[in-house]
């Protein structure tokens, strides 16, 4: 978990957050006290000048166009542009981009933001492409976040989550550090997938990932305020009662932008009901609607392991910021 400063022109506070959300910058609404060349340099030092995006790159293109559109901004309402842009415009105008960059999540209820003088704030790596290496998990999908967001406003006090396909880590990492989950545990088969979660969820760890005992897909062990945290390898393919007695009791699976793919909908379906006939009380899913016949193929499957389907409401972004089209579902499946 790390910290995200605001500035004391409260002014500038909702632009400081729309840059690290990375809002399109079209939608962004810039303010007049920009008109002064010290508010300008105040916003360039919460923002590409911040030591936390010096240390953990955000995407050199996004960061150009946010002073790019800053300046044309600026020259509509016949202000001067400060020395203190056009340094850190000049800065990333040489920059390369790279295969992976850092994204951030700050977490926060969207009416209290004025009130606030700094966020908590989630970092994770992503890769650029949306497809990479085989897999589509090297990014957040907006499913991921609809998740995190239901489960900032749901009761899971104490409770043992395992996460079905965690990828970047992004749901998990926001439950273990803003809720009172007791422990939670992602999981993943794909190898590239879980060096990259494991770097992410090192990375937001408030201890050092603690050496374990070898067990057979046990990866690391840590800890993130209060949370207990775990990444395991865990296969839909090969899953079996030997990977419930291994992870132990668990209250809840999670699982989101799972419901893509019909040639996993056999495994995930089969390993959804093993942890439920082991104790599990239920399966809480997101997934975005992209293809109609899609989704009701995997209902079939749900229907067809004698899983019950309950259809829970999605949440409005509050805490966190996610695009609300396409269409988000999130559904319960019990026993």
């Amino acid at each position: 978990m790390f910290i995200l400063e605001l500035s004391s022109t409260k002014e500038l506070n909702p632009l400081i957050v729309d840059f690290f959300r990375k809002k399109h910058t079209k939608e962004i609404v810039w303010k007049k006290e920009l008109a002064s060349s010290d508010v300008q340099s105040e916003l360039v030092s919460k923002t590409v000048d911040s030591k936390l995006v010096i240390k953990y790159k955000i995407e050199i293109m996004y960061q150009r166009r946010f002073l790019r559109k800053l300046m044309n901004y600026l020259d509509d309402l016949g202000a001067p542009v400060g020395e203190a842009i056009y340094e850190a415009f000049c800065r990333l105008s040489s920059g390369v981009e790279e295969k992976f960059y850092h994204v951030f999540y700050p977490i926060f209820e969207i009416d209290k933001l004025e009130s606030l003088s700094e966020l908590n704030t989630v970092i994770l790596k992503e890769n650029v492409n949306i497809i990479s290496q085989g897999t589509t998990g090297l990014i957040t999908w907006q499913a991921s976040q609809a998740l995190a967001e239901w489960a900032l406003k749901t009761s899971i006090e104490k409770k043992t989550i395992l996460e079905l396909g965690s990828g970047t880590g992004m749901a998990g990492l926001v439950v273990a550090s803003s809720t009172s989950c007791g422990r939670y545990i992602f999981t993943d088969c794909h190898s590239d997938v879980l060096s990259l979660l494991t770097e992410n969820v090192e990375l937001n760890c408030d201890k050092p990932l603690e050496k374990v005992e070898p067990e057979k897909d046990l990866l690391f062990s840590g800890s993130i305020e209060n949370c207990k945290v775990e990444i395991r390898k865990l296969d839909w393919d090969t899953s079996g009662v030997d990977d419930c007695e291994e992870i132990g009791s668990v209250d809840l699976i999670f699982a989101s932008d799972v419901v893509y793919d019909k040639d996993l909908f056999e495994p995930l379906t089969k390993t959804i009901k093993l942890f439920l006939q082991n104790g599990t009380t239920a399966a809480i899913i997101a997934f975005t609607q992209r293809d109609e016949s899609t989704v009701n193929s995997f209902r079939e499957h749900l229907e067809s392991m004698d899983l019950n389907i309950k259809w829970l409401e999605t949440p409005k972004p509050n805490y966190l910021s996610w695009q609300i089209l396409p269409i988000i579902h999130i559904i319960e499946v019990t026993l």
